[in-house]
């Protein structure tokens, strides 16, 4: 059957020939596409039998042929062949994107992933073809033709001619399974390319000469007199920007270009605009807006981080340059100049922090149209940036999920309040009808007034703001809202453009409530548009919000950096990231983003010099350098993300910035021992009443976690050298990490306790014991055999001193949950995250939170920086091993799966996308029973560990292991005892075991 109204059908007959019969509607070269051959190859075969409705095609076969279902697909002529058995070359990405319009490597990286409905299957060789166009694909591509590359690997690198700035190009893949048989080719997938070359980049940044707080309007008429062929629009913007064409609004982002270290680098989109121009009179026209990098001064009342002017410039900028080409052959380029006008928008008001304001009546009508009278619109100023454009490798941010009240009341006359249900990083949205001059005020929180959160939102509450971006002793003062001022005009919407928060709760005053005859409010998420990641679920609730909680979290700072939140800070504090890394991994598919981040990582270090990183990436506030501990974030960065998504490139190109990072600690410390400054960050303590009190800072042990990480950058270094083969800094970082290993021993380790402290003069009313010791040893800087004893001493002081709590902040929380999970304390890891009482995950899902916090009791309540418990949800109760600990290779090309299995958890299902594609865990106790469910990708093996406890294995209804005996079974490729565990070896592909 085809999909749609044609279709081709296979027949065998008594001859053993094979009679293909199709719809008339297709014509004979499409069939011939869709069967797999071309020219000669069926020509010198075939006999026309026309009748009626069918063409037939008969020809001799060597294999019995019963029945093949072909599809029609939308790659060439739209017609796809489903491969042979279901071996087929899908998910194609281009420097790890799909369909790039623009890209800026000119010898860009090809990827896929190979299926199969076979088990065992890997792609031994594989071909790319690029044409410039798709008319050209399979059979005359004119651009680059890799011939038959023999290899394993799901990714090749272009080899072929130069590739043109500002051009369009399309690609297929075949691929050869393991008996040397092809694939069909692929469906054709697309790519763009930006300009190589800077001196392309031609058009002027423009802004509004007098801004006056308003995000000004930026217009521009031209002519088109020619039809045209393709026409591209090239724009970046500081810092953001919407583009209009004729009075539509162009794209789908928000806030575009997003973050990036301005003073070095700016990115720029592409936008297809040929379906948008008139023949005639056009116009093109932006609305800009402050966004992450213009910030003026903060509004009095407003809210800004520390009260500071934190971005780089004093005004919004936009940027553009088009590309038309027409049908004859000639082409044209309009670009932003000083020929455009400016004039100010509707919104009056617009700061990251602060808020938004809007007055509808200052509405411009049919400003980015053509034939407008703008004789009081105002030339526009040509300004000057530092940083480079360069094109934008990584998905924009796009308005994600909508949520709408799940409860609203009216506290007092005039005042709405609303509850979500849900903590986003986002922006409110509002339909309201009343009077022309209104104003509401919208505001949103992520409290209920003081710290109550338990209960849900009350008929009387109105909400706290005071206290709503920060914790005790932080400057974050003032207020954040928006004020839309109607227009008059009917059903009103307004959404803001240039900023967003964190909230579940919505207050909406108004000044005057008998003006307003309706009025609806929604939250709607804002984050960047990156593929997911994985997903997972298991028999306990517990488990389950935790994952939901760190997955909304993980989604609800990531917008275009991975931010710390999306309210008060908006910035990539460096410690939190490295600390939640695997978490995000899990929840997005976050190569892009990692990638395009750490560009900004290496041109703010190369701005600092000597190596050094600040806290803050960006960092349009200025901090200087940070510790080792918030640093570490660069060599992790680079390391795991090397080991998980499998890409080279990434230690490559980062490697000199992860060296000179670690020759600055060493250049800075004390013969070794390098200082810190938060130690392990918002530890909890306790106060004289036995209540859970927090604080930012520990300083009792900041130089040991700082030195610890220290040690464990040399490590990383070491492991980056060995990677691309440089083998005398392997040698060089490995004694460094030697050294150090041995000062750490010496400064920290206290022999007749058999402890790690630090010696400390300042108020110890904090008890840092359990970071101080998990962290050395998770980074196994504790002596073989010395661990077990500590290990013991750290298992008694959760049970007996804190009542089966963790005492940790957000470094200590990671080492405590890794050194314990990869030690089998499972149950007592199940104690301490099923905690109802504070300092614990389980608190926070016990007083109703549905994000992560900052804090285990206080501050903001959206921080991913606890998110390493979704690393247990991954890699303990659904079992997949993470590369970033060896516990699978890099890539995940063989992946080990060990789910713990206990009485505790009786169920668990999941997955993780990775390079090589979906693997996929569904396990089940069921009495005495157990079974489990395994997907492993094409290219790829797995090695299943299950417990000992069986005396019957079966897969799929056969034997696999009985008395004792191994029984091969397709695709399983071995069964061994090793040490009380059953170790399954498996070829790619789906299984079902059933264990008694």
């Amino acid at each position: 059957m085809l999909q749609g109204s044609s279709w081709i059908q296979l027949e065998s007959n008594t001859d053993g020939q094979v009679e293909f019969s199709w719809d008339r509607k297709l014509k004979t070269e499409e069939a011939k596409v869709l069967l797999g051959w071309s020219g000669n190859q069926i020509g010198s075969l075939i006999k026309d039998k026309t009748h009626s409705q069918l063409q037939t095609r008969i020809i001799t076969m060597k294999q019995k042929v019963f029945l093949i279902i072909l599809m029609v697909g939308a790659s060439f002529n739209h017609t796809e062949l489903i491969a042979r058995e279901g071996f087929s070359v899908t998910k194609l990405r281009c420097e790890n994107l799909w369909n790039p319009n623009i890209i800026q490597n000119p010898d860009p990286r090809f990827s896929w992933i190979v299926e199969s409905s076979l088990r065992g299957e890997s792609q031994t060789a594989v071909q790319i073809l690029i044409a410039s166009s798709p008319e050209l694909l399979p059979d005359a591509p004119d651009i680059w033709n890799s011939g038959k590359v023999e290899s394993n690997n799901n990714f090749l690198d272009y080899s072929g001619g130069e590739l043109q700035s500002a051009s369009d190009y399309y690609w297929t893949v075949k691929g050869w399974d393991n008996n040397n048989k092809p694939s069909s080719w692929s469906e054709v997938s697309t790519f763009g390319t930006g300009f190589f070359n800077s001196s392309d980049l031609i058009a002027k940044w423009i802004s509004s000469a007098n801004m006056e707080e308003r995000a000004p309007l930026l217009r521009k008429e031209f002519e088109v007199t020619k039809n045209i062929k393709k026409a591209t629009a090239y724009v970046s913007g500081i810092g953001a920007y919407y583009l209009h064409i004729n009075g539509d609004a162009i794209g789908d982002e928000f806030m575009n270009p997003g973050q990036t270290e301005y003073e070095k680098r700016i990115t720029y989109y592409a936008y297809d605009i040929a379906p948008y121009l008139l023949q005639g009179g056009n116009c093109v026209g932006f609305i800009i807006g402050e966004g992450f990098g213009a910030f003026s001064k903060v509004k009095e009342g407003r809210f800004a981080n520390k009260n500071k002017k934190m971005g780089p410039f004093e005004k919004p900028m936009a940027w553009l340059q088009m590309e038309i080409e027409y049908t004859d052959g000639t082409k044209r380029t309009l670009i932003s100049d000083e020929t455009w006008t400016a004039k100010s928008s509707h919104i009056t008001y617009n700061h990251f922090f602060g808020g938004e304001d809007v007055d509808a009546r200052l509405v411009t009508e049919g400003w980015s149209e053509f034939g407008l009278d703008d004789s009081n619109w105002q030339p526009v100023e040509i300004t000057d940036v530092a940083g480079q454009l360069e094109a934008n490798m990584m998905p924009p941010m796009r308005l994600k999920e909508v949520y709408k009240p799940i409860v609203s009341f009216k506290p007092e006359k005039g005042v709405y309040t609303y509850d979500i249900g849900q903590n986003i990083g986002g922006i409110w949205r509002v339909r309201v009808k009343g009077k022309a001059g209104t104003t509401i005020k919208i505001r949103g929180a992520e409290k209920i007034a003081e710290e109550e959160t338990k209960r849900r939102l009350a008929n009387y509450d109105k909400l706290s703001f005071t206290d709503q971006h920060g914790g005790v002793g932080l400057s974050y003062t003032g207020d954040v809202f928006s004020n839309y001022t109607l227009s008059g005009n009917g059903i009103e919407s307004y959404e803001p453009l240039f900023f967003y928060s964190g909230f579940r709760y919505l207050q909406v005053d108004v000044e005057n409530p008998d003006h307003i005859e309706s009025l609806e409010i929604e939250g709607v998420a804002v984050y960047s548009d990156l593929e997911s990641g994985g997903n997972f679920e298991c028999s306990d609730e517990v488990f389950n919000r935790l994952h939901s909680m760190t997955d909304l979290t993980v989604k609800g700072i990531m917008q275009s950096v991975p931010n710390s939140n999306p309210h008060s800070e908006k910035y990539g504090w460096t410690g939190d990231i490295h600390l939640f890394f695997d978490a995000a991994n899990y929840s997005l598919y976050m190569l892009p983003l990692w990638q395009n981040w750490l560009k900004d990582v290496s041109a703010v270090q190369s701005m600092m010099g000597q190596g050094a990183i600040p806290h803050l990436i960006p960092n349009y506030t200025k901090y200087g350098p940070t510790t080792a501990t918030w640093g570490a974030v660069l060599p992790i960065a680079v390391l795991d993300g090397y080991r998980y998504y499998g890409d080279e490139r990434m230690v490559e190109i980062f490697y000199e910035n992860v060296k000179s990072w670690c020759e600055y600690l060493k250049s800075t410390s004390d013969n070794l021992v390098v200082k810190g400054r938060w130690g392990d960050h918002v530890q909890p303590g306790v106060d004289e009443s036995g209540g859970v009190i927090d604080r930012a800072a520990t300083a009792e042990i900041a130089s040991l976690i700082a030195t610890a990480y220290f040690f464990r950058t040399a490590e990383i270094v070491a492991e980056l050298a060995e990677i691309i083969d440089n083998q005398e800094d392997v040698k060089v970082y490995r004694k460094l990490s030697e050294d150090i290993h041995h000062r750490f021993q010496m400064v920290f380790y206290n022999e007749s306790q058999g402890i790690y402290e630090e010696s400390y003069s300042g108020d110890k009313a904090y008890d840092v014991f359990q970071a101080a010791n998990f962290i050395p040893l998770d980074f196994n800087l504790v002596e073989e055999n010395k661990r077990k004893s500590l290990l013991d001493t750290l298992v008694e002081n959760i049970k007996k001193e804190h009542d089966t709590h963790l005492m940790t902040g957000i470094m200590g929380s990671k080492a405590l949950l890794r050194v314990l999970m990869n030690n089998g304390y499972h149950d007592l890891l199940y104690d301490i995250i099923h905690q109802k009482s504070a300092p614990g995950w389980g608190y926070w899902v016990d007083v109703g939170a549905t994000t992560l916090w900052q804090r285990w009791t206080a501050s903001d309540h959206m921080h991913a920086m606890f998110g390493v418990i979704d690393e247990y949800n991954f890699n303990a109760i659904l079992g997949i091993g993470s590369p970033n600990y060896g516990e699978s290779s890099v890539g995940f090309r063989h992946t080990f799966i060990e789910p713990h299995i206990t009485g505790k958890v009786t169920w668990a299902k999941g997955h993780l996308v990775t390079p090589q594609g979906l693997i996929g865990v569904d396990w089940q106790v069921e009495g005495s029973s157990l079974s489990v469910k395994v997907d492993v990708p094409v290219n790829a093996t797995a090695t299943l560990i299950i417990p000992d406890n069986y005396q019957n294995i079966s897969e799929s209804g056969k034997t696999v292991w009985h008395e004792g005996k191994f029984k091969s079974v397709d695709g399983v490729t071995d069964l061994q005892i090793k040490q009380e565990k059953v170790n399954i070896e498996l070829s790619s592909g789906s299984y079902k075991f059933l264990l008694r």
